[in-house]
């Protein structure tokens, strides 16, 4: 079983943003992007995601204080960072205010493919033992 879901891919870089949009594209996915932390936020309040992929490196607004806020206030939500290599440090920081998991950069598309998979098979299996509750 899938889980129908959103999610938001946040990078500054086009390519990047586009690639793995395409990557995640699927029926019972939903998948939006925004350039920056800023435009990402101004989503996130407009309407819910439950998956957010967010590089840190970004103008206006940068991944970090994307998801210090994004864990404030939407802490159902899971994030992946993404992080360019030999940023490993940024990772680990990352994983301590909150993010699920983390990719460096250049993304290889089927590990990102699989880990919003597996991201999404947690969530399912969660769902369900709640409801078994």
């Amino acid at each position: 079983m899938t889980l129908n879901c959103r999610i938001l891919v946040v990078d500054d870089e086009m390519n990047a943003r586009d690639g793995m949009r395409k990557a995640l594209e699927r029926p019972e996915w939903v998948v939006e992007t925004a350039a920056d932390g800023k435009e990402a936020y101004e989503k996130l309040q407009q309407r819910s995601f439950d998956v957010m992929l967010t590089d840190i490196r970004m103008p206006r607004m940068g991944g970090m204080e994307l998801l210090r806020r994004a864990r404030e206030q939407w802490s159902d939500m899971d994030v992946i960072v993404i992080t360019a290599y030999g940023e490993v440090s940024n990772a680990v920081e990352a994983m301590k205010v909150g993010a699920y998991d983390y990719l460096q950069k250049p993304i290889d598309l089927d590990e990102l493919e699989l880990k919003v998979e597996r991201l999404l098979d947690r969530r399912r299996l969660s769902m369900e033992n709640e409801q078994l509750w």
